[in-house]
């Protein structure tokens, strides 16, 4: 248990398979990538990339997400990026297809 916490990895009691389907499979959401869940003493943090399809779905789907991690999955401590498609700005994750 403190190897995995030193090394930030997932918590074991976390189905981090189903977490992704979970919010890859809300309305508008086109992609998932850079999620990342650990844990620091009893608190689980999440951190990950949405992307949807258009740019007013982005509080909809925050919601959603956050509502996923926090009563779904149990994790304390969420931030997602929302970014969208028709986004004129879209995320820099160096060789990410999927926010080209």
């Amino acid at each position: 248990q403190v190897l995995r916490h030193l090394l930030m990895a997932c918590p074991e009691n976390l189905d981090l398979a189903m977490f992704r389907k979970a919010v890859s499979g809300l309305q508008g959401v086109t992609s998932v990538h850079g999620m990342h869940v650990w844990q620091i003493g009893q608190s689980k943090v999440c951190v990950a990339h949405v992307v949807v399809e258009k740019a007013s779905q982005r509080s909809w789907v925050l919601n959603a997400c956050s509502d996923i991690a926090q009563r779904r999955c149990n994790v304390d401590h969420v931030t997602f990026q929302v970014e969208a498609v028709d986004d004129p700005m879209p995320c820099l994750m160096p060789g990410d297809e999927s926010c080209a």
